[in-house]
C-alpha cells in the first residue's frame, strides 16, 4: 500500500521549458484524494522553487537537497554549514581557481566565474528560442545569474550548499581534501567543466526522507519516489519503489525499479496509473502508456 510519494522537481515534476504538465497536476491531486501524502523533494532553495510547483497540491516539502524540511506550515528540520566550514570551502575555491555558488534559504550567491558559466549554459540550452522567450524561461525558472559574492561575509552563517565548477583535476583535489567533512551529493561533468555539489555532513535527500517518514509514521516499503539526477540516488535508496524519469542518467537507472516517460510526456501520471496507485482520468493523457508494461528510455 502506497502511503507517500516523493517528487524531485527539475526534470521530474517539471520540464524546464514547458513547466509542470497538466497530467502531473492531476496525478498529485489524485494521490491526495486517495489519502497518499505528496512530498516535494528538491535540491533548490526555498526562494528558487518555481511558482507552478508551489501552486501544486502537496503535504510537505524537502528543499536545499535535504537541509530543510517542512510539513504543512511547520518547519521541522533546518541545517547549514558552520561559518568556519563555509569559509574553508570558499578559500579552496579561490586556491584552485574554481567557479563557486553558495546557497542560503533565500538567496544564491555567485562569483564571476559561476555567472559566466550559467549564462553560457543558458545560451546553449535555449538556442533556437527568441531573446524574449529565453528571458521568460529564465524568469519562470527563478534562478538568475548575478555576481553578488560581495554579500558572502554577511551570509556565511546561513549557507547550506556550495557548488563548485572547474577543471576535473582541480575539483578532485578539493574533493579529496573535503572527504568526510561535507556531504558530496553530486559530482559530474557539466559542459566543459566538472561540477561538485556539497551539503553539510549527513544532509541529503535520503536522510530527509527518513526523517519525514518517521514524523508521519510511514514505513519505507510503503513509499515511492520519482527522480532524474545523481542527487536523487540517496532518496531512491530510502523508498520501497524508485522510479527514474525517461531523461535520467545511465547511473540512475541501476537504482530505479522502473523508468517512466519524461515529464513532458506525462511520465508521472502514466507510472502511477500503471502501478494502480491512481485511477486514469476519462480523457487519457498518456498516449505512450501501455497497460501492465513499463517504459524504457532510448539510451543510444
Amino acid at each position: 500500500m502506497t502511503e507517500a510519494v516523493y517528487f524531485d522537481i527539475d526534470g521530474t515534476l517539471r520540464d524546464e521549458v514547458t513547466g509542470v504538465p497538466e497530467s502531473a497536476v492531476f496525478a498529485l491531486k489524485a494521490c491526495r484524494n486517495e489519502g497518499i501524502k505528496v512530498i516535494i523533494c528538491t535540491g533548490r532553495n526555498r526562494a528558487s522553487i518555481q511558482e507552478d510547483v508551489l501552486a501544486l497540491p502537496y503535504d510537505g516539502i524537502i528543499y536545499g537537497g535535504g537541509c530543510y524540511i517542512e510539513y504543512g506550515s511547520e518547519k521541522i528540520f533546518s541545517r547549514q554549514f558552520s561559518s568556519s566550514m563555509t569559509e574553508r570551502l570558499i578559500s579552496l575555491a579561490g586556491e584552485f581557481n574554481l567557479s563557486a555558488a553558495a546557497e542560503t534559504e533565500h538567496s544564491i550567491l555567485m562569483n564571476g566565474g559561476a555567472v559566466e558559466f550559467y549564462k553560457a549554459d543558458a545560451e546553449i540550452k535555449y538556442k533556437g528560442f527568441t531573446e524574449k522567450q529565453r528571458k521568460q524561461i529564465i524568469l519562470k525558472n527563478k534562478i538568475k545569474p548575478e555576481n553578488n559574492f560581495y554579500r558572502f561575509e554577511d551570509e556565511k552563517n546561513n549557507i547550506h550548499k556550495i557548488c563548485l565548477l572547474g577543471d576535473e583535476a582541480e575539483i578532485f583535489k578539493v574533493k579529496s581534501i573535503l572527504q568526510g567533512k561535507a556531504e558530496i551529493v553530486q559530482q559530474t561533468q557539466w559542459r566543459d567543466k566538472f561540477y561538485l555539489e556539497l551539503l553539510p555532513k549527513g544532509c541529503n535527500k535520503g536522510s530527509a526522507l527518513r526523517l519525514m517518514n518517521s514524523r508521519l509514521g510511514i514505513r519505507r516499503e510503503n513509499t515511492l519516489c520519482f527522480g532524474d539526477s545523481e542527487n536523487d540516488i540517496s532518496m531512491m535508496n530510502e523508498v520501497g519503489i524508485a522510479v527514474g524519469m525517461g531523461n535520467c542518467s545511465r547511473k540512475l537507472i541501476k537504482y530505479s525499479n522502473s523508468v517512466c516517460e519524461t515529464a513532458e510526456n506525462d511520465g508521472i501520471y502514466n507510472e502511477l496509473v500503471r502501478r494502480k496507485i491512481i485511477k486514469p482520468r476519462r480523457e487519457q493523457y498518456g498516449k505512450a502508456m501501455v497497460a501492465g508494461r513499463g517504459y524504457l528510455p532510448n539510451l543510444s
